[in-house]
C-alpha cells in the first residue's frame, strides 16, 4: 500500500458531518486468537505507518469482550494510537496474561533480554509457587532469539524491495493458567520461507526431501514444503548444527515435552501444522500471507514444574 490521494479514511465537508469512508468493523467477530490479532495490529500499524493515518475502527461497544480482550491485550489500541501508550506490558485476568505486541528490528537487541524476562513472568504465572525447568524456559528463550535473528537476515535480504514498515518481527505471547498453556506468536511482512529458503546453499538431503514432497499430483505444493524442510533441518545458510535451528528446536521442545503443545507456520500460501495428537499436516492456501506467522503453543505437565 502507498500514500497517496485517496488514503483519506474519513470525508469532511464544511457544513456536514464526517462521513466515514472506509473502516473495519468487528462487531461481528466474537473470538480472535493471538496470531490472528498481531496480524491485525500489524497491517494497522503499516498503513499508519505508510499513510500517517489510522484506519477507523467502529462500533467498539459492540464487540464481543473476548475479542475487544485480546486486542487490548495485546496493545493494539495503543499500537494505532487510538490509545495511550500505558506502562503495563503485561495485561492480566483471572485465567491469562497476555505480552503486548513488540516489535524487533535490526538494531533492536536490547528488547531480547526484555522479551526473555516476560516469557519467564508468563511461565512463572501458568503454575505460580512452582518452578519451570530451567532449560525448558533457556530452550524456549533460545529458540525465539534464533527466529528473530533468522528473520530479520532472510526474510528482508532483497536489497532491492522497499519494505514497508522497517524491517521487523511482531512478537506476542499470552499464558493461560486454566490448561497451563503459554503461545508464543512472531511475525513479519518479509519474503517468506517458500523464497528465501531454496536461495540457501542447502545439502542434498534437503533438496531431496522437497523433491519428495511435491513430485506428484498429489503432493503438497512447493510453499508447504519448504516449510517442512526449514522445521526439520532448519534455514542457517552454513548449516552449522549450532545455527538456524530456532524451527526445529520449537519443533523438538513440543516432542520432548511428551506433545505438550502444537505449533503452526504459515508463510506466503504454504502451512505447516504440528497439533498436539496426531499426524503433521501441511498444504497450501489460495492466497498468499505475505510474510511468515509462527504460532508456537507450549502446555507444561504438572510433573515437571
Amino acid at each position: 500500500m502507498k500514500a497517496g490521494k485517496n488514503t483519506e479514511f474519513i470525508r469532511r465537508k464544511e457544513g456536514k458531518m464526517p462521513r466515514i469512508k472506509s473502516y473495519l468493523d468487528f462487531s461481528g467477530v466474537e473470538y480472535i486468537s493471538t496470531a490472528g490479532a498481531v496480524i491485525i495490529a500489524s497491517e494497522y500499524q503499516k498503513v499508519k505507518e505508510i499513510t500517517g493515518k489510522i484506519p477507523p475502527a467502529v462500533n467498539l461497544d459492540l464487540w464481543s469482550k473476548e475479542a475487544f480482550d485480546t486486542l487490548f491485550g495485546i496493545g493494539f489500541f495503543e499500537a494505532v494510537g487510538l490509545a495511550s501508550d500505558g506502562s503495563h506490558h503485561v495485561y492480566q485476568s483471572s485465567n491469562s496474561k497476555i505480552l503486548k505486541v513488540i516489535s524487533v528490528g535490526r538494531r533492536d537487541d536490547i528488547k531480547l533480554p526484555l522479551i526473555g524476562r516476560y516469557i519467564s513472568e508468563l511461565y512463572e504465572f501458568i503454575h505460580p509457587g512452582t518452578s519451570v525447568p530451567k532449560e525448558v524456559v533457556r530452550e524456549t528463550l533460545t529458540s525465539i532469539s534464533e527466529g528473530i535473528t533468522n528473520t530479520l537476515h532472510h526474510a528482508y535480504d532483497d536489497p532491492d524491495a522497499d519494505y514497508s514498515p522497517e524491517e521487523k518481527i511482531w512478537i506476542t505471547a499470552s499464558a493461560d493458567r486454566s490448561d497451563g498453556s503459554l503461545t508464543i506468536v512472531l511475525l513479519d511482512h518479509g519474503r517468506g520461507i517458500p523464497v528465501t529458503y531454496p536461495k540457501l546453499e542447502l545439502k542434498e538431503i534437503v533438496t531431496l526431501a522437497v523433491e519428495r514432497l511435491t513430485k506428484n499430483s498429489g503432493g503438497v505444493g512447493k510453499d508447504a514444503a519448504y516449510i517442512a524442510a526449514a522445521m526439520r533441518y532448519g534455514r542457517s545458510q552454513t548449516m552449522e548444527p549450532q545455527r538456524g535451528k530456532g524451527l526445529p528446536q520449537m519443533r523438538s521442545l513440543i516432542r520432548r515435552l511428551n506433545h505438550g503443545g502444537s505449533m503452526t507456520v504459515r508463510s506466503n500460501a504454504g502451512w505447516w501444522h504440528r497439533p498436539e495428537r496426531g499426524p503433521i499436516r501441511m498444504g497450501n492456501w489460495p492466497e498468499s500471507l505475505e510474510g511468515t506467522l509462527i504460532e508456537w503453543t507450549i502446555r507444561l505437565p504438572r510433573e515437571l514444574v
